[in-house]
C-alpha cells in the first residue's frame, strides 16, 4: 500500500505548541509499523482548515489522487484533514470514488455504518470546537477594544516595556519626520525611497515598502487611538504624532486620491482602467489576476481597490469584480441611461438651458487642462507617456463637445437635457463597435469622468457638458 501524508497546523495552534514535526513523526511510525510506502508528505503551515483555496498542499495531494499516485491518505486526526463538515464529506466523496480512503492513525473508525456516523460526529464536532473558539475569541477581542487595551502588531515607533507600551524615541522620531515629509510636498514613493537611502529599517529590521509607509501614514495609533472593525476607539497608549498635523496628512491623502489615477502596466489592456475608483477609500482601481489554485486555464482577471490589494488595513473593500461582467454592466448602464438621470447629474444650476454656453465653458477649461499637462510634463511631473495620454483624453472629449456646437441648435434649447442621453446612447454605438480597448478607455473618457464602485452598487461621474 502507498499513502499520502497530510499534515497541518493553523498559526493559533503554532502559537499553543502544536507542531508538523510530531504529526510527521507519528505517521511514519505508522507506516513502518504496517508496512506502507509513504509516497509523499503534504504540509500546510500556518493556514485554517476551513479554507480550502488558502491551502495549496490540500489541493495539491487531491490533484495527485485524480493521477492515481497513492492509495491512501494518511491523517493524524480527522481535523487535520478539515474542520468543515461540508468541505470534508464532498473531498472524501471525491476521493472515494477514486479508490482513495482517508484514515485517521488515531481515531481508527471500522468501515461500517456505525463507522460512517462515528466519523461525521468526529468532523462535526471539530467545526462546533472551531466555530464556538472564534466567536470565543472575536468577543473577547472586542472587550479589549472597548477598555483601550491594544490589539494588534505593535506599530513602528512603539515598543513594551513591563507589560506597557511605550514610545520607541529613536523610531518616533522618524515616525514624525515621515509625517514632516509628506506635509512638505513629498510622496509616498519618495518618501520609502529616502528611507532606503539613508539605511532606515522597518520592523523586525526589514525594507520599507510603499504600503508599509502609506500604513503609518495613515495609523490612527500615532495619535492615540485604534481602528477596529471600520470604528475608532481610544487606546492606552501614547501619542507619537499631533492631532493636527496626522489631520492634514489625512486630508492631503484624500485630495492626492482624487487626483491620481491608475497608470500601471494593463492601462492599456483593460477598458475600465483609470475610470474606476473604490467608492469605500476613493483610491483607483487596478487588476488583479486570480488563480483558484487548481489549473491555470481557471485564471481570471478581476478589478479590485488598489489600496486594499495593497494590505487590507488600508480599505475594507476587498471584494474582486470579474473585468469581463463589470465592463458588461457598465456598457448595460450606458445604454439604458435615462434623460431624467443625466439631467440630474450633468445640468445643474439655474441657466440649465443655456447649454451652449456650458459646452464652450467646458471647451475652455480642456484648453486650460492641456496646457497644465504639457507644463507638468516640462518640470519632470508627468512623463511623455502620461502627457499624450491626457492630451489624447482631452482633445477627444473637446472634439464631442464641438461637434455638438457644430450641430447649431444649442442657443436657447430649452430641452438640450433630452439630446444628452441621445448623445450618450450615440457613443454606445461608437463604443461596440471599437475592438480595442485603449480606444474604448478613450470614448468613455469623453463625458465620464470617473465610475466609482461600491461593494453593492455603482455611481457615475459624469463631466458637466
Amino acid at each position: 500500500m502507498i499513502a499520502a501524508l497530510y499534515v497541518r497546523v493553523s498559526s493559533e495552534e503554532q502559537l499553543e505548541g502544536y507542531s508538523i514535526a510530531a504529526q510527521v513523526s507519528l505517521l511514519t511510525e505508522y507506516c513502518t509499523k504496517n508496512a506502507i510506502s509513504i509516497y509523499k508528505i503534504y504540509t500546510d503551515e500556518g493556514v485554517s482548515a476551513f479554507k480550502e483555496k488558502q491551502r495549496p498542499q490540500f489541493l495539491k495531494l487531491v490533484d495527485d489522487a485524480e493521477k492515481h499516485l497513492f492509495d491512501v491518505v494518511l491523517v493524524h486526526k480527522y481535523d487535520r484533514f478539515s474542520r468543515l463538515v461540508e468541505l470534508s464529506r464532498a473531498t472524501k466523496s471525491r476521493l472515494k470514488k477514486l479508490g482513495i480512503n482517508v484514515l485517521s492513525i488515531t481515531e481508527p473508525i471500522e468501515d461500517s455504518p456505525i463507522g460512517f456516523f462515528q466519523e461525521t460526529l468526529l468532523e462535526a464536532l471539530a467545526e462546533y470546537y472551531s466555530r464556538n473558539l472564534s466567536a470565543e475569541t472575536k468577543k473577547g477581542m472586542n472587550e479589549r477594544v472597548k477598555s483601550g487595551a491594544h490589539m494588534g502588531c505593535m506599530p513602528f515607533g512603539y515598543k513594551v516595556l513591563h507589560g506597557r507600551v511605550t514610545v520607541d524615541e529613536q523610531q518616533a522620531e522618524i515616525v514624525r519626520h515621515m509625517y514632516k515629509l509628506y506635509l512638505n510636498g513629498w510622496g509616498i514613493l519618495k518618501i520609502r525611497n529616502w528611507l532606503d537611502s539613508n539605511n532606515i529599517k522597518g520592523q523586525r529590521n526589514g525594507d520599507w515598502t510603499v504600503a508599509q509607509v502609506k500604513r503609518i501614514l495613515r495609523n490612527v495609533k500615532y495619535i492615540g487611538k485604534q481602528q477596529w472593525n471600520g470604528k475608532i476607539y481610544d487606546a492606552d497608549f501614547p501619542s507619537i504624532v499631533p492631532l493636527e498635523t496626522f489631520n492634514r496628512v489625512q486630508q492631503g491623502i484624500g485630495e492626492n486620491k482624487e487626483k491620481y489615477t491608475y497608470r500601471g502596466s494593463n492601462y492599456d489592456k483593460f477598458v475600465l482602467l483609470g475610470l474606476l475608483r473604490c467608492g469605500i477609500c476613493g483610491a483607483p482601481m487596478r487588476v488583479k489576476a486570480i488563480n483558484t489554485g487548481k489549473d491555470t486555464k481557471y485564471l481570471y482577471y478581476g478589478y479590485v481597490c488598489s489600496s486594499a490589494a495593497q494590505a487590507k488595513s488600508l480599505c475594507i473593500h476587498t471584494r474582486i469584480f470579474r473585468t469581463h461582467d463589470l465592463e458588461k454592466k457598465i456598457f448595460e448602464i450606458i445604454h439604458s441611461i435615462s434623460p431624467g438621470l443625466v439631467m440630474e447629474l450633468d445640468i445643474q444650476g439655474e441657466n440649465k438651458a443655456n447649454v451652449k454656453e456650458l459646452f464652450q465653458e467646458r471647451s475652455s477649461r480642456i484648453d486650460k487642462a492641456i496646457l497644465r499637462a504639457k507644463e507638468a510634463y516640462l518640470t519632470g511631473v508627468f512623463s511623455l507617456e502620461e502627457f499624450k495620454a491626457t492630451k489624447d483624453r482631452l482633445e477627444n472629449e473637446k472634439a464631442v463637445i464641438q461637434m455638438e456646437l457644430s450641430k447649431g441648435d444649442c442657443d436657447g434649447d430649452n430641452n438640450a437635457h433630452e439630446r444628452i442621453p441621445s448623445h450618450i446612447k450615440n457613443v454606445y454605438d461608437m463604443l461596440i463597435s471599437l475592438n480595442s480597448p485603449l480606444e474604448r478607455k478613450k470614448l468613455l473618457m469623453t463625458f465620464i469622468k470617473c465610475i466609482v464602485v461600491y461593494p453593492d452598487k455603482i455611481h457615475f461621474d459624469f463631466y458637466v457638458q
